[in-house]
């Protein structure tokens, strides 16, 4: 699986597939455990550890980015890759529609 290669465009992507597959779990037959066990590492921008919250303080950092403030971002963003790439490969790809594909991975439109 590729994912978008700049932090910003892997956010984006995380702002909309993350969403979208909690929205459509069922559907998808992602049990609750992957959408909770996802759910604790993307997490939101308040809770220290997690890919929001590393993302924030990123963002809000001036121009010059400390080691370690970098360090967390991309240890977060390995972390939501592993857990989705994880999630998806485990999804029966029958169960897939073409909106999923869009939202997901161009790379997976094909997928059958």
């Amino acid at each position: 699986m590729s994912y978008p290669k700049t932090i910003s465009s892997f956010y984006a992507y995380l702002f909309r597939a993350y969403p979208w597959m909690q929205n459509n779990a069922s559907r998808l037959g992602i049990s609750p455990e992957h959408i909770a066990e996802l759910k604790a590492i993307v997490g939101d921008d308040v809770t220290p550890g997690t890919y929001f919250y590393h993302s924030k303080l990123y963002n809000a950092a001036s121009k010059t980015k400390d080691s370690i403030l970098v360090a967390n971002l991309d240890a977060s963003t390995r972390a939501t890759k592993k857990k989705i790439t994880e999630i998806l490969e485990d999804t029966a790809a029958s169960k897939w529609n073409n909106e999923d594909r869009l939202v997901f991975n161009p790379r997976f439109r094909n997928r059958k």
